[in-house]
C-alpha cells in the first residue's frame, strides 16, 4: 500500500494570519510551521509523496514560493471549499492511500502516523481512519494538534458528490464523521498507553497563545531531539504542568453542524 500525505495551509487564518509561516525558534531562520511539519511527516517511513494543498487566494502566494523553493509539491484551489481543495490535489498523486493533515499541526509526530498506517494494512477493509473521536472533544484521547486521518482516495468522489453543507465544504473529514459513517467503513483508532497523557494538552496553532506554547516545547525539546513525539511532550509537560495555562483557556472551534 502506498500513501500520500496531504497537508491543507492558508495563509488567511482569523484569529492567526500567517500562522504557517511564523518561526518556532528565534535562532533557527528555518524553523517556519510549514517547514518543520512537512520535515516531520518526511519522517514516515510510508509516506512516499507530499502535497501541500493551499488556496488560489493572492495571499498564499507565501506558501506556493516556499513550496517551489523547496521542491515541494502543491495545489491552488478553493479557499473556501477545501473539500474539492484536497479531492483535486489528490489527483496529483497515483497513491491510492491519502493522509489528510492541516498546516496548524506543526509539532505532528510521525510515529503515530505510521502506527495507524500499520492499523490500516492489517485492517484493508477500512475505508476512514481518523484518531479524532469524530471531534467528540469530551472523549477524544490524542490532543489537539496530533489529528491524523487516513482513507482511500476513492472515497474522496462521494464526499464531493453527497457533500452540501458549508461545515462539509470548509471541513474535508466532517462528511466522514457524519452522513458518511453510514455509508463507509469507517473508524476511530484507540490510543496506546504510550501516548496517553494525565493532562490535556493542546498543541494546535489557531491563537497566539497557541503559539506561545508551542514555541517554547519546540525550542525546548528539539535541542535534544528535532524530532521529538508525543511520548518527549508528555515528559515534559508532567514536570512542567505550569506552561498549560498558557492556552488552557483557548477554545477549539467546531463546525457548527456538530452543535445541532
Amino acid at each position: 500500500m502506498s500513501f500520500t500525505a496531504i497537508i491543507q495551509a492558508r495563509i488567511g487564518s482569523k484569529r492567526l494570519p500567517g500562522k504557517v509561516m511564523m518561526k518556532l525558534s528565534d535562532f533557527d531562520r528555518n524553523s517556519e510551521v510549514i517547514r518543520i511539519l512537512i520535515n516531520r511527516v518526511s519522517l514516515s517511513k510510508n509516506i512516499k509523496n507530499i502535497i501541500v494543498a493551499t488556496s488560489k487566494n493572492k495571499s498564499d502566494a507565501q506558501i506556493v514560493k516556499f513550496c517551489k523553493s523547496e521542491k515541494i509539491k502543491y495545489h491552488k484551489g478553493s479557499e473556501k471549499n477545501v473539500l474539492r481543495r484536497v479531492y483535486e490535489a489528490s489527483k496529483k498523486t497515483k497513491d491510492k492511500n491519502l493522509v489528510l493533515l492541516t498546516g496548524d499541526n506543526p509539532l505532528i509526530d510521525y510515529k503515530i502516523i505510521d502506527y495507524m498506517i500499520n492499523y490500516l494494512k492489517k485492517n484493508p477493509e477500512v475505508q476512514f481512519l481518523t484518531n479524532s473521536n469524530f471531534f467528540k472533544k469530551d472523549s477524544q484521547r490524542f490532543p489537539d494538534g496530533m489529528i491524523v486521518s487516513i482513507l482511500k482516495k476513492n472515497i474522496l468522489r462521494l464526499a464531493i458528490k453527497k457533500a452540501n453543507k458549508k461545515d462539509e465544504l470548509e471541513h474535508p473529514t466532517l462528511f466522514f464523521y457524519t452522513k458518511g459513517k453510514e455509508m463507509l467503513n469507517i473508524k476511530n483508532i484507540k490510543v496506546p498507553v504510550k501516548w496517553l497523557s494525565k493532562y490535556k494538552i493542546r498543541l494546535t496553532l489557531d491563537t497566539f497563545k497557541d503559539y506561545k506554547l508551542i514555541k517554547i516545547l519546540y525550542e525546548k525539546l528539539s535541542k535534544k531531539n528535532k524530532y521529538f513525539g508525543l511520548v518527549e511532550i508528555n515528559k515534559f509537560i508532567n514536570k512542567n504542568s505550569r506552561f498549560l495555562k498558557i492556552n488552557k483557556k483557548v477554545k477549539q472551534k467546531l463546525p457548527s453542524i456538530l452543535n445541532n
